[in-house]
């Protein structure tokens, strides 16, 4: 992204443990209540999703404790509301020089780098759920493969059919 005279870069790692599928949100499509649902198995829906936002502008501690809260904002377009139990956290570091904080990096352009970051938390959590394999756990729990062609599908008729109902 540019911020004034210098681009700049934001990545978002996500370790994205959450929520059940019947909540997913993908696209602006409910991708959950769409999909044929999967058995569950015991225990409680709820997770802990830890983010760690980078980046190389020079923002101030400030600045990075506003951008780490913007990740919640990421986790909830994937349709999560942070369950009771849930123990989600945020960091945002900067790899910017001591000192080189910007005084004018803020406003319009600190809203560059909020923007980034939600988007950056949600493609986050989509590249994880698209890459991820069928896993069994602790107590024979199982984590089930996300079936990405019928996703696509589902994505692409729905949105077809909101630009319709428009």
């Amino acid at each position: 992204m540019i911020a004034g005279d210098t681009e700049h870069r934001l990545g978002a790692l996500v370790l994205a443990n959450f929520g059940t599928a019947a909540e997913l949100v993908i696209g602006g499509a409910p991708i959950g209540q769409l999909l044929r649902p999967v058995e569950a198995g015991p225990g409680p829906p709820d997770g802990s999703c830890i983010v760690v936002l980078a980046t190389d502008a020079p923002l101030d501690p400030m600045q990075l404790r506003r951008l780490a809260t913007r990740a919640q904002y990421g986790l909830g377009r994937t349709g999560t509301f942070g369950h009771h139990g849930s123990g989600d956290y945020a960091v945002a570091f900067s790899t910017a020089q001591i000192g080189a904080f910007d005084p004018l990096m803020d406003g319009p352009k600190l809203d560059l780098f909020f923007q980034a970051a939600v988007e950056a938390v949600e493609e986050s959590i989509v590249n994880a759920l698209f890459t991820a394999e069928t896993v069994t756990g602790f107590e024979n729990r199982a984590g089930y493969r996300l079936p990405v062609g019928q996703v696509l599908e589902i994505i692409q008729g729905y949105g077809h059919q909101r630009r319709r109902s428009s």
